[in-house]
């Protein structure tokens, strides 16, 4: 288990490099199913796999935060662990772009302008747990109905596309 605590440092390395060959061959598995399988989804693929590498507590909040949190808001459900919203945090992505280079006069410095298209966008709604906070929490009904839209669907969106450029310096 390579999440245990270990004093001997070779042995907490051998046990992750145990956990990265298993990973490897699951997933190389995986590829050759997908291989007859083919009208999976990529997304849906790759987010199975994911949730299969993940350990499931690797994110989590310090015990300290979660303390003054539950002091300020008592009645408030307050989450143990942290969860990635699904489909998002696996989501493949892509890019592609242009790129126009020249040397800039006088200062003789390489300038690079580009644009980017990100054609794997996310672009979806996220619904989060319907645990609303009580509403003795607050001072007013004004100032409850003032919070609640923050706990109504959430859009998370990606830019389309990024024109930027760059300055740099010639070795």
């Amino acid at each position: 288990e390579p999440r245990e605590k270990r004093e001997d440092e070779k042995a907490t390395a051998q046990a992750i490099e145990m956990l990265g060959q298993l990973l490897t061959g699951a997933v190389q598995s995986l590829s050759l199913w997908w291989g007859d399988h083919e009208d999976v989804p990529r997304e849906r693929l790759v987010a199975v796999a994911m949730d299969f590498a993940w350990l499931g507590n690797q994110l989590q909040i310090q015990q300290a935060a979660l303390s003054n949190i539950t002091s300020q808001f008592p009645g408030f459900p307050t989450p143990q662990q942290i969860r990635p919203i699904s489909g998002t945090n696996y989501k493949p992505r892509g890019s592609t772009g242009i790129e126009i280079g020249g040397l800039m006069p006088v200062v003789n410095a390489p300038l690079r302008i580009y644009y980017g298209y990100n054609f794997m966008r996310l672009n979806t709604v996220v619904t989060p747990p319907q645990k609303l906070p009580d509403p003795s929490l607050f001072p007013n009904q004004f100032t409850y109905d003032q919070v609640l839209p923050f706990f109504g669907p959430l859009r998370l969106r990606e830019r389309k596309g990024l024109v930027s450029f760059t300055v740099g310096r010639t070795f």
